[in-house]
């Protein structure tokens, strides 16, 4: 059995992040902002490993760029977006109400997913766990890729329908080597019923000749803080995959919010034509509100088989604090 300490580390879950607002004048019933938002992930959690444990460092380049737009908002007619920014299923497979998010969701490889799997007679494999595990939010298929499904893009949201919202955007990846073309559709809702939330999204994004389709649909009672979140996912070119999330928030202490989670995630033909990823994850997370603070642990099993070899289950514990303002 092989162990590896890290730390400090920054979460990929939730990266650090840096942003500016600037609300123009409204006029004839329009609002209009214009904003900035970049994210830094220095020693990010999801691509350090076994070989390599300095990380992304603290350098900025475009690719830090998560935000650059000007944003319209016409009221009655909707929502129009220019710039780098959200294509419309950003976010798509990873709707989730259990407020542990912050260490465990659809994404379960940002935890460790530059980890190296081993295999059975504990060498190193070629693959990551970030290989093995995605979750299909929009056309961000790579599993060590916390940065979302941003391009420089036209977007056009309609206006909210009693918790109803479509959405529509076409763009272009600038910022990396690639220099794809995109295009995707989102539907989202979100109602409250009494005691009862529920939001759920559904979204079609196209890449060259790839094609995805995901969503995810979390719930939660008010009242017990019983709460449960599901996302699947599916792409013409790298497999699919499952998500399930039982949950409990609960008022314990004073100083804030208890929640606790459990998930399961299935992957099929991800790396290749019968492989198969799995993984068992139970997390919790403190708030104390009165400092914007958040505290955070995940314990996560990771397992992965294919047709060419054996490999061994890796485990990780990830803990840390976040600090919101």
């Amino acid at each position: 059995m092989s162990r590896d300490f890290y730390a400090p580390l920054d979460n990929s879950n939730a990266s650090t992040r840096i942003g500016f607002l600037w609300q123009l004048y409204p006029f004839w019933g329009i609002n209009a902002v214009a904003r900035f938002e970049g994210g830094f992930t220095p020693r990010a959690s999801n691509t350090i490993n076994q070989i390599d444990d300095s990380g992304n460092g603290f350098s900025f380049d475009g690719t830090n760029i998560r935000k650059l737009e000007l944003i319209i908002d016409t009221g009655r007619i909707g929502t129009f977006s220019f710039g780098q920014g959200s294509m419309a299923t950003d976010s798509i497979a990873e709707i989730d109400l259990s407020q542990t998010k912050v260490t465990a969701y659809s994404a379960v490889s940002q935890s460790a997913g530059g980890q190296f799997l081993r295999l059975s007679d504990g060498s190193f494999s070629p693959l990551v766990i970030g290989d093995a595990f995605k979750n299909y939010d929009g056309d961000n298929v790579t599993g060590y890729n916390s940065d979302g499904s941003r391009n420089l893009r036209v977007r056009y949201d309609t206006p909210d329908y009693r918790g109803l919202k479509v959405s529509f955007a076409v763009g272009r990846d600038v910022l990396d080597e690639g220099d794809d073309d995109y295009a995707d559709v989102a539907v989202r809702y979100d109602g409250r019923f009494r005691n009862l939330r529920l939001s759920a999204g559904l979204g079609y994004s196209r890449k060259a000749t790839e094609e995805v389709t995901s969503g995810s649909v979390s719930a939660v009672h008010h009242a017990t803080g019983a709460n449960v979140t599901f996302a699947l996912g599916h792409s013409t070119s790298s497999g699919k995959n499952g998500y399930l999330k039982l949950g409990l928030i609960r008022s314990w202490i004073p100083a804030g919010d208890t929640a606790i989670s459990i998930d399961v995630y299935y992957g099929s033909d991800i790396v290749g034509p019968g492989s198969k990823s799995r993984s068992v994850g139970l997390a919790v997370s403190q708030q104390l509100d009165r400092y914007n603070v958040e505290i955070f642990g995940l314990l996560r099993n990771y397992s992965y088989d294919d047709l060419a070899f054996d490999y061994r289950n890796s485990v990780a514990f990830f803990t840390g604090i976040r600090w919101q303002f």
